[in-house]
């Protein structure tokens, strides 16, 4: 019958019976079966989702098959409808739960990953419904399909350390405690009325009242962004009447809303009795959910006046008794938020009493042990602790210290316990674009454990850790801090470079971090004063620190810098620093006085440049005009200093709003500093690189606001935003924003990816996907769209069923031939990290012959820096799995057939990348014995070409044109008299070798560079610029050689000298004393 009638008329039979009787509503969901059109499906989705949470099994049945013809044949979904099969794959009903999952099965990876990434962007809304909302429906994916919801995990971990709706932090806390065994039943319950109230606000339902009482009622309060004195009236003599699970939430609510409760009972002492007495009755409810609402909100309420004159010694003593039984036998939440209320209470409360019960409840209580159960416990414990300017602490009581991990590694082999190092340390580094932090992640805190057990590794693995303190998640970046704090606590030094490097971590945007960075810093300073007696670093943490102390959010973290400022005397030493602790005090007039008086002093002008930024910011969304001008008359009369780029993006939107005079100051801005400095760059880098896709979109609109301004960026910049333009598929605005800023640069590769990334968006518009189409027919978009990035699992996959023979082939050939860049880089950060995954990959690509040609040929297009930048990762992963490859492959190149070789010159070129040791090493063997293959060859060849030369038959412009790349040969000075061996080469070794500080570069790498020099013909010997670069920097280094390597050293040295017949006082008197120390030191 139904599939005869219209889609009209089913539509209004759904309406007619979804008002009626069960029976009728059960029909109605059969009804929807036959429903095939996706704007009808649209309109009703909420009265779907009523009829979803009903509690008729009938009802919720009929809809089940209904949804399944609507997904499954008539490939209808959106968000709601897929959110529901999960909510039903949790249903305690059997047939529900089997027919959801089976639905959910069948759905395309992509179009989970899809609704996933939305769900995760909701937990970013200023609507705290939506967030709400958004948690559930992760947590009901975690239990079927967990796979998916690792990238979203520090989004959960950052709302779970903190949030204003306590409902949804207790929420996120749920989710990473119960991941793996979550309770179902527990989510399903608590789900419908949030649903409802969702629903409700998104699509605004007509007549739907919620009963005075009810848990939707009392939800539909709670997300109120302001609450007025009569609903907290209201609520507070609810609170009294009702049951447990609303009681809970109208004491998180009174606790989130307290602005309109203070004033409550500031004026009704009464009311403030009565909520006092409810709140005692209930901190120590059997509930503990209860219990721990009750708690928080009396570490509120007793910071009121008119509250606390009415309690008794008994009641403080009673609750601070609750306090430390929970933080002794309570669980994880307890802990976890009984801390939060005597932070509460450390912060806000005036009663000496209090702060001393507060003082010895954490004296009694193992604080190592409770803070290392977790972040929320870890956290909280810390500001107390900070608040209290109690010792800092340990690095052990964060939850990165785990026994166990070290109970595992102390009992390994050293060979096991070095393999161990050596995975750790790979696994740290690799990532292709946004992926792999769980990996980085555990390798971490593996690596952080280990150096508790063997402490003489922590100077080996210091750049590893480096590269976790600049990860794109913040989690593994926190965790790269700590190891650094670890490290310093074992009374390890760290190199200056290394932390004036971790500087940018104090404009973290994740408090956690900061507040992480904050402890390293009070843990260098203890454990080495003297660092702050080198003035570079004391002038650059003095920098940072006030910088933070004025615009930092975080009120105790702020109070943390300016501790530091004072103990550890940097205030003494800057004076200036003094006028700005009172910052918080004086006037919004004589605060725009101090900026201007103070401007000109180096050390203030990042903390002044950053405030002015955050007035404007301020001024721009009140749209306080008058005091905009103001600011920017004074703006114009400062001098122009690098700083002033922290207020740049400000002044280029008060420039689009009309202001004439931001337009003045960005010109002379551009004027004197053409190119964004520095710390900005790492900034931008650090949030383009971001996982969080709202804060990767903020970011690019302001690379894209200075970049048309004509200001010029860095190419590792330029690199990724090449790499937002390949990538973002969640977010097409990312895309667009990416490609416009790729548009106003002047690069090859730029204009390559914005020319084909618009022919592949067309294309995807135009023409319908073929899957599993035969690969010889492919063209290269085919290929392109067929290697696809998987958000939620942050991997590249193949879509499609392809023999894997047949892929690698078309892979290869694509690399060698096509002369499109995007699919290129996305063939080669498939195979990155696909080998790690796929033995017989892997051993494909090390015995396929042509692999290296085709690849180090990508490796010399220097006009395609992304692509080369790949292309040498690869031939560096390849490397790192089979000792030799690289080696033996180089010298197989140049050795058959030199005609159309690429000149040595590209591969040295790669030592200037940032390659591991045993890569550089394998380059320098290799060119070392392709030198010496060259040296005799020319040998040989020299003869021909005297005698061709001698008679006539070739002229000097022949032989240099024929010669050059192929042989080396650089000039010919007479007929007689061939110079071999091209002086790139050499200036190459020593600009990427013998520059910088030697010391920090490994003697055996030195000493292969040194072989490669010393094989080099005279000509290049006779350069006294090189000769003298490569003497003075040998003499800076023997100070950090063992007695064997400073002999060999000196013999090296000598060769020089005798080779080039160089004098040697030419060197000046400070490295002829060395010279002289250095052969006493081997002759003796």
């Amino acid at each position: 019958m139904y599939d005869q009638m219209s889609q009209k008329d089913l539509l209004q039979l759904f309406l007619e019976y979804y008002k009626q009787d069960w029976k009728k509503r059960s029909e109605a969901a059969r009804i929807l079966g036959y429903i095939n059109d996706q704007e009808l499906i649209e309109k009703l989705t909420p009265y779907i989702v009523e009829l979803a949470l009903d509690t008729n099994r009938f009802i919720r049945v009929n809809l089940a098959h209904s949804l399944k013809k609507i997904v499954l044949e008539y490939n209808i979904i959106n968000e709601d409808i897929f959110v529901l099969l999960y909510i039903w794959a949790n249903s305690p009903i059997a047939v529900l739960s089997e027919m959801a999952r089976r639905i959910v099965s069948s759905l395309d990876i992509h179009v989970i990953s899809k609704y996933v990434i939305s769900l995760s962007l909701k937990l970013y809304s200023s609507e705290p419904i939506k967030v709400l909302y958004a948690l559930f429906s992760i947590g009901f994916i975690s239990t079927v399909n967990p796979e998916y919801i690792i990238n979203t995990l520090p989004e959960i971990i950052t709302t779970a350390c903190g949030h204003r709706y306590k409902l949804i932090q207790l929420l996120a806390l749920e989710i990473l405690e119960e991941l793996v065994d979550i309770k179902k039943e527990h989510l399903v319950s608590n789900f419908a009325p949030v649903y409802r109230v969702y629903i409700w606000t998104v699509y605004k339902k007509e007549g739907l009242q919620f009963k005075k009482g009810s848990v939707e009622y009392i939800l539909s309060k709670y997300f109120k962004k302001h609450l007025t004195k009569d609903d907290v009236t209201d609520l507070i003599y609810d609170l009294i009447q009702l049951q447990t699970p609303r009681k809970k939430i109208i004491l998180l609510l009174m606790y989130t809303h307290f602005k309109p409760l203070r004033e409550l009972l500031n004026e009704d002492e009464n009311l403030g009795k009565v909520l006092l007495e409810e709140v005692l009755n209930n901190i120590e409810s059997d509930n503990f959910i209860v219990k721990l609402s009750a708690i928080l909100l009396f570490s509120k309420i007793i910071t009121v006046e008119k509250v606390y004159k009415n309690l008794s010694k008994n009641d403080i003593d009673n609750f601070f008794k609750v306090i430390e039984d929970s933080l002794v036998k309570g669980n994880y939440l307890l802990k976890g938020f009984s801390l939060e209320a005597l932070c509460n209470l450390v912060k806000w409360s005036n009663s000496q009493y209090i702060l001393k019960k507060v003082e010895e409840v954490i004296d009694k209580v193992d604080m190592e042990k409770v803070m290392s159960e977790g972040y929320l416990c870890y956290y909280n414990g810390v500001c107390i602790l900070l608040k209290l300017n109690r010792e800092c602490p340990s690095t052990k009581s964060s939850p990165y210290f785990d026994r166990s991990v070290i109970e595992e590694v102390s009992s390994l082999g050293m060979d096991d316990f070095r393999h161990l190092i050596l995975n750790i340390t790979t696994s740290v580094k690799r990532s292709v674009w946004i992926c792999g932090w769980l990996d980085r992640f555990y390798s971490g805190k593996y690596l952080g454990n280990l150096l508790h057990v063997k402490p003489e590794y922590c100077t080996k693995v210091l750049n590893d850790v480096k590269y976790l303190t600049h990860d794109n998640y913040f989690m593994v970046r926190n965790l790269g801090i700590w190891i650094l704090r670890t490290i310093v606590q074992l009374g390890i030094s760290l190199p200056e470079d290394l932390i004036i490097d971790t500087l940018v971590l104090f404009d973290d945007r994740f408090s956690q971090c900061r507040l992480e960075y904050m402890l390293f810093w009070k843990t260098v300073l203890e454990k080495s004063p003297n660092l702050l007696d080198n003035e570079i670093i004391c002038g650059e943490i003095a920098y940072e620190l006030i910088a933070k102390y004025l615009n930092d959010g975080h009120i105790i973290l702020r109070e943390a810098y300016l501790d530091i400022l004072e103990k550890s005397g940097i205030i003494e030493k800057y004076p200036v620093l003094k006028y700005f602790k009172d910052y918080y005090t004086i006037s919004e007039e004589e605060k725009k006085e101090v900026f201007k008086r103070y401007w000109k002093f180096k050390e203030l002008r990042k903390a002044i440049a950053v405030a002015i930024k955050l007035k404007l910011k301020e001024f721009i969304k009140n749209k306080k005009y008058n005091a905009i001008r103001e600011y920017l008359d004074m703006i114009s009369q400062m001098e122009i200093h690098r700083e002033i780029f922290y207020m740049l993006y400000e002044l280029i939107l008060l420039k689009h709003m009309g202001f004439k005079e931001a337009g003045n100051i960005i010109n002379n801005i551009r004027d004197k500093h053409p190119t964004i400095p520095y710390y900005l760059e790492k900034r931008l880098f650090f949030n383009i690189n971001e996982p969080i896709i709202i804060i990767r979109s903020y970011k690019l609109k302001r690379l894209l606001a200075m970049v048309k301004e004509g200001f010029y960026i860095s190419y590792d910049l330029v690199n990724k935003v090449k790499e937002v333009a390949i990538y973002e598929h969640v977010c097409g605005e990312n895309t667009e924003i990416a490609l416009k800023i790729l548009s106003e640069i002047n690069d090859e590769e730029c204009k390559s990816i914005v020319k084909e990334k618009l022919e592949l968006m067309k294309y995807i518009k135009e023409k319908p996907i073929v899957k599993n189409k035969k690969l010889k027919e492919m063209d290269w978009r085919e290929v392109c769209l067929m290697i696809e990035y998987l958000p939620t699992e942050g991997k590249l996959i193949i879509s499609g069923d392809y023999d894997l023979e047949d892929l690698l082939n078309k892979m290869m050939d694509i690399l060698e031939k096509e002369d499109k860049i995007i699919v290129k880089i996305k063939i080669l950060d498939y195979l990155i990290n696909e080998i790690y995954e796929n033995e017989e990959l892997l051993n494909m690509l090390l015995s396929n012959r042509n692999l290296f040609k085709i690849i180090y040929n990508l490796c010399s297009d220097n006009k395609h820096l992304l692509l080369f930048k790949r292309a040498v990762i690869l031939l560096e992963e390849l490397a790192s799995v089979e000792e030799g490859w690289l080696e033996r492959n180089i010298i197989e190149y140049y050795k058959e057939g030199v005609e159309y070789k690429k000149p040595l010159r590209y591969l040295l070129y790669m030592l200037s990348e940032n390659i591991p040791l045993y890569f550089k090493l394998e380059i320098l063997r290799a060119v070392k014995k392709t030198i010496k293959y060259r040296v005799e060859q020319c040998k040989k060849l020299c003869v021909d070409i005297r005698k061709m030369l001698e008679e006539g038959k070739i002229t000097k412009e022949e032989i240099l044109s024929k010669y050059k790349d192929i042989m080396g040969i650089h000039a010919i000075t007479s007929p007689n008299s061939i110079i071999c061996q091209n002086m790139d080469n050499a200036l190459i070794i020593v600009c990427t070798i013998f520059s910088g500080d030697i010391k920090k570069q490994p003697w055996i790498l030195i000493k292969n560079a040194l072989d490669i020099l010393l094989l080099m013909c005279d000509y290049v010997l006779s350069d006294e610029n090189i000769v003298s670069t490569v003497i003075k920097k040998l003499l800076e280094y023997y100070e950090v050689l063992k007695d064997e390597e400073i002999i060999y050293l000196y013999l090296y040295i000598r060769k020089l000298l005798e080779r080039s017949n160089y004098n040697i006082e030419k060197l000046g008197e400070e490295y002829l004393r060395r010279y002289e120390e250095l052969k006493r030191r081997v002759l003796v």
